[in-house]
């Protein structure tokens, strides 16, 4: 990987296929971001199973930080905007569904937010689904 600060989504691909470990430590603080989300969801979806726990933990950190944040680490029009791309994807997979559900009610309802569960991977376990 080029720069693990920010890497290409052909890389955070090749990433997923490796069953390497994260590059670093937090590398899932570095890469939840709403440019990125279309690849997350992606392969939070669709990409090898052993790496879709990660991304789907990325995507509940990327809104449940939004959220947490006051929308300072990412604006809420970017999180919506994200939601809404998440749409298709959310009619193929349970899990983005799932996502995209509790999602749209914790930017209803931020009072909601719990960080272990948006931010400490809780929600992305399997158990939780």
């Amino acid at each position: 990987m080029r720069d693990p600060f920010d890497p290409t989504d052909a890389e955070l691909r090749a990433w997923a296929q490796s069953g390497d470990f994260a590059p670093m430590e937090d590398w899932d603080l570095i890469i939840a971001e709403p440019l990125r989300a279309p690849t997350l969801i992606d392969l939070a979806a669709d990409g090898p199973p052993e790496s879709r726990e990660f991304f789907l933990r990325c995507l509940y950190l990327l809104v449940g930080d939004a959220v947490r944040s006051g929308f300072n680490s990412a604006p809420k029009e970017d999180v919506e905007a994200v939601l809404v791309g998440a749409e298709p994807a959310a009619r193929e997979s349970v899990s983005i569904a799932l996502w995209l559900a509790r999602s749209r009610r914790l930017l209803e309802h931020p009072e909601e937010f719990q960080y272990d569960a948006w931010c400490g991977g809780g929600l992305a376990r399997p158990q939780a689904r």
